[in-house]
C-alpha cells in the first residue's frame, strides 16, 4: 500500500491516509494507540460492518489486517469519487442548496436511529456527497443497539449535529427537526421545537469553549510544543521545516522582510516562507514598567490568536491564524509573536477612494461589510479598534484584521455600548 497524502492526524492514536493500493485509489486508516490500537481497529470494523448491513451507503471496506513491526492496525477503504465532504460542500452552498442538504442529512441520520445507530462524534465532516448521495464515514464512532433510539436519545444525538450549524441558519435547523420527527412518525410541537432549539444552542456554547481550549494544545489540528522558555502553536496543515526555523527566530525573519508597521505596540512585517506570504506581528514590550504589567496577563498575541478561530468558527473572514509564539519563562510572558496567512487587497480607505473601481463593485462591498456587521451583532461581538485600514478588501470580500481587543460579550448591555463605539 502506497501512503501519499495525510488527511487526518490524532498524534498517538490514529493516522489516515490517501493512498493507492492494487491500482485503486483508497484511504488508509492506521491505529497506531499503544493501548487501545486494537480496539478501535475492531471498533471500526464492527461499525463497518453494521453500516453495511443496514444498507446505509458507506465506503467499501477491501482489506483489515496488523502490521506486525510496527504493532499498528489498519484498515482500507475504497476512494469514492467524485466527493466532497459535507462542511465543505455546506461552506459552498447557497442557502436553497443548504436546505436540500440538510434535510438529506437528516433522512440520514433518522434512517441510523431507526435501524439503531448513533454516531458518538457527530460532525459534517463524517458525511460526503458524492452524485447526491451521502456517505457515513468514521465506522470506529458508531454504536450498535438491536432496536431504534428512543426519542431522548435521538434527539441528544442529533442536537450534537445541529450544533454545528451556525444560529444564523436556525430556520433551516427548525425545518430539519420537523422533518426529522415526520420520518420517525412523532407528533411535533411548537414547545417541543423551542425546547430543542434551547439545547442546541446550549451545545454550541460548550463546542465553542472546548474548540477554544483546543486552539493551544495538540491536537488533530494543531502541532503545540512547550518548554520553561517557550510556547508554541501551530496549524498542523502548515507545520514544516521552514514554519519551524521561523517560529526559532522570528526576528531575523523579519528583518529579511518588508516592514509594515514599526510601531511602539507592535512591529508587522510581510515576510516568504514555503506556504505562502506570511505576516509576523511582534508585539513590542514598551519598558519596565508595561513588562510588569503584562508578565502574569494572556499575551495579546494569544488574545489575537484565540479570537481569529472564533471569527473562522463563525464563518466570519479574518486573516487565517498559522502560529503563536510566546516567549516566557514558566508563567512569566515577555513577548509574543503571532503568524498570519497574508491577506491581499487595499484596505477599505483606499478601496472606496478609488475612481477605477467601479460605484456598483463598491455598492457590493459596502453590502458585504453591512452583512459582516451583522454577523458581529448576531454573536455580541465588538472589534474594539474599528477603523478603515483594518478592513482588506479581498476579492471584493472584507477581511477583518487586528484582532487583539475584540471581545465576545456576555451580556447585551456592555456589548451595546461598545458596538456603539466600534460604529
Amino acid at each position: 500500500v502506497h501512503c501519499l497524502e495525510k488527511v487526518r492526524v490524532i498524534p498517538n492514536k490514529r493516522l489516515v491516509c490517501r493512498g493507492s493500493w492494487r491500482g485503486a485509489d483508497v484511504f488508509i486508516k492506521f491505529f497506531t494507540a499503544t493501548k487501545t490500537a486494537y480496539r478501535d481497529f475492531q471498533r471500526e470494523v464492527a461499525g463497518s460492518d453494521g453500516l453495511k448491513q443496514h444498507n446505509i451507503s458507506t465506503a467499501q471496506r477491501v482489506y483489515q489486517g496488523v502490521l506486525t513491526e510496527q504493532r499498528a492496525y489498519l484498515v482500507i477503504y475504497r476512494s469514492i469519487q467524485p466527493a466532497l465532504d459535507l462542511d465543505d460542500a455546506w461552506q459552498a452552498a447557497t442557502e436553497n442548496q443548504r436546505h436540500d442538504l440538510l434535510c438529506k442529512l437528516t433522512r440520514v441520520v433518522a434512517q441510523h436511529h431507526l435501524e439503531g445507530l448513533s454516531q458518538q462524534d457527530m460532525h459534517l465532516r463524517n458525511f460526503i456527497i458524492s452524485e447526491e448521495v451521502i456517505y457515513t464515514l468514521d465506522a470506529a464512532d458508531i454504536r450498535m443497539r438491536k432496536a431504534g433510539l428512543n426519542k431522548r436519545e435521538s434527539f441528544a444525538n442529533l442536537i450534537q449535529l445541529f450544533a454545528l450549524i451556525s444560529p444564523v441558519h436556525d430556520c433551516l435547523i427548525r425545518q430539519a427537526l420537523t422533518l426529522y420527527i415526520q420520518i420517525r412518525g412523532w407528533r411535533s410541537s411548537d414547545s417541543q421545537c423551542d425546547a430543542f432549539m434551547i439545547e442546541v444552542e446550549k451545545n454550541r456554547q460548550i463546542k465553542k469553549e472546548k474548540y477554544l481550549r483546543k486552539v493551544f494544545r495538540e491536537s488533530s489540528a494543531f502541532v503545540s510544543r512547550r518548554s520553561l522558555r517557550e510556547f508554541t502553536v501551530c496549524d498542523r496543515l502548515l507545520d514544516g521545516q521552514d514554519l519551524r526555523q521561523l517560529l526559532n527566530n522570528p526576528d531575523a525573519r523579519m528583518e529579511k522582510g518588508e516592514i509594515i508597521k514599526q510601531g511602539n505596540t507592535c512591529t508587522i512585517a510581510s515576510v516568504t516562507s514555503d506556504v505562502g506570504k506570511l505576516i509576523i506581528k511582534r508585539y513590542n514590550v514598551k519598558g519596565y514598567r508595561h513588562a510588569l504589567r503584562r508578565a502574569f496577563a494572556r499575551t495579546r498575541a494569544a488574545i489575537s490568536w484565540s479570537n481569529a478561530h472564533r471569527l473562522q468558527l463563525y464563518q466570519i473572514s479574518a486573516a487565517h491564524p498559522v502560529a503563536l509564539l510566546e516567549r516566557c519563562f514558566g508563567p512569566v510572558h515577555f513577548q509574543s509573536y503571532l503568524v498570519m496567512g497574508e491577506v491581499t487587497g487595499p484596505t477599505c480607505w483606499e478601496f472606496f477612494r478609488d475612481p477605477g473601481i467601479a460605484m456598483e463593485d463598491k455598492r457590493n462591498v459596502a453590502g458585504a461589510i453591512g452583512e459582516l456587521f451583522k454577523r458581529l451583532v448576531f454573536h455580541k461581538i465588538s472589534h474594539g479598534d474599528m477603523k478603515a485600514s483594518n478592513f482588506v478588501i479581498h476579492d471584493n470580500q472584507p477581511v477583518l484584521l487586528d484582532l487583539d481587543a475584540m471581545r465576545e460579550h456576555m451580556y447585551l448591555s456592555g456589548f451595546k455600548s461598545a458596538h456603539a463605539r466600534d460604529l
